[in-house]
């Protein structure tokens, strides 16, 4: 699911509606900080990028590599029932969750 061809990996996500009913879309990105991140919103999808480096660095040979590194970008095309204007976002132990609410009625 990633567009950018130049894009090495995806990332494991989770999109849920939690009990609350918002839209809920957790991301596993151990090893990075939020300032690695780029997270854009055009109209209802939301895009992840950024780069996470080699922990092992160069020149590592790798018997089984299942933790990856390198650019990455994942899409998410988020329902028009939720509101990504009004997202909120928290990065926490290698996990960045982002928070949609669902659109008021009068929207």
């Amino acid at each position: 699911m990633s567009p950018d061809p130049n894009a090495f990996w995806v990332p494991n996500a989770n999109v849920f509606v939690n009990a609350a009913g918002e839209l809920v879309i957790k991301v596993e990105l151990a090893g990075m900080s939020k300032e690695d991140l780029k997270i854009t919103i055009e109209g209802q999808r939301l895009t992840l990028s950024g780069q996470r480096p080699d922990p092992d660095g160069e020149g590592a040979q790798y018997l089984v590599l299942e933790m990856h590194h390198g650019r990455f970008e994942s899409v998410v095309e988020v329902p028009e029932a939720f509101d990504l204007s009004r997202a909120q976002t928290a990065h926490q132990n290698g996990v960045l969750r982002v928070v949609a609410p669902r659109r008021s009625s009068t929207s």
